[in-house]
């Protein structure tokens, strides 16, 4: 058990769990050609690829199969885990659901009416044929950007991803399912409620992003963002900035914490 957990990054329980839900949903049989590629193996296959973002030649060497097959089984494979997965670990959150978030960022982190923190990631990548610079983000190198919410324990409820590093956080929100959900209703969210301190208020979602065109904040109003600090603040705005940093920060936890549990996302 200790050595498949060193090679695949996952316990023997939790990967027979895993094989239960994916397997029966494969179906493949023997030709005169060919014999198929059990289940099981395309399952080991994609965790090893998942675990250390090994290239698709070792892969082909270790398991013994052609480079064009290994990524075809991983490409079908990450799919298949996404869509039978998603709703388990990743459901869209209810009203009920959005109230409890608020009710843990204000115990955790002393944020009232909060319902997620934003922030993009921008994930390294090798300049694609075609591209340009459009990939070129200002850390000079190439990268897409994965966009991000988090509850206040740091696991995610929303991601979006492949957005093109040159685009800005407040430029990704324009575009981002997140932003709509910001802006509207479609995700069942709460309605308005009072601070703490019986101050009318909306619910709101904290981002990092100090700095935001003036349209988009205007649009989204109920994006709380930090003080600016290149001018002085009253104390008040100080504590306010404070707490706003502390709730801000456990999307970059998140992020760090997947980095360095999975090579491939990094």
């Amino acid at each position: 058990d200790s050595r498949f957990l060193a090679f695949y990054r996952m316990r023997k329980e939790t990967y027979l769990q895993l094989k239960e839900i994916i397997c029966p949903a494969l179906r493949y049989t023997d030709t005169n050609m060919r014999e198929c590629v059990c289940p099981e193996e395309r399952l080991l296959i994609t965790l090893r690829y998942l675990a250390t973002e090994s290239t698709f030649v070792s892969l082909a060497l270790y398991f013994a199969r052609g480079e064009s097959t290994v990524i075809y089984i991983i490409r079908e494979m990450t799919k298949l885990i996404w869509e039978l997965l998603k709703d388990s670990y990743m459901p869209t959150p209810t009203e009920e659901n959005w109230k409890l978030i608020a009710q843990r960022f204000y115990s955790l982190w002393n944020l009232p009416n909060c319902l997620g923190a934003l922030d993009g990631k921008h994930i390294r990548i090798e300049k694609l044929p075609g591209s340009g610079s459009s990939n070129f983000n200002y850390k000079m190198y190439h990268s897409i950007v994965l966009f991000a919410c988090s509850d206040a324990d740091g696991f995610f409820t929303t991601i979006e991803t492949g957005y093109a590093g040159r685009n800005s956080d407040g430029g990704i929100l324009t575009q981002s399912r997140c932003g709509a959900g910001t802006t509207s209703t479609p995700l069942s969210r709460s309605r308005v409620r009072f601070l703490p301190s019986l101050n009318p208020g909306n619910d709101n979602t904290v981002s990092d992003t100090t700095h935001l065109p003036r349209k988009i904040e205007q649009k989204w109003e109920k994006l709380s963002k930090p003080v600016a600090t290149y001018r002085p603040v009253a104390s008040s705005h100080q504590l306010c900035s404070r707490d706003h940093d502390r709730g801000t920060i456990i999307i970059n936890i998140s992020f760090c914490y997947h980095r360095h549990q999975t090579t491939y996302f990094i």
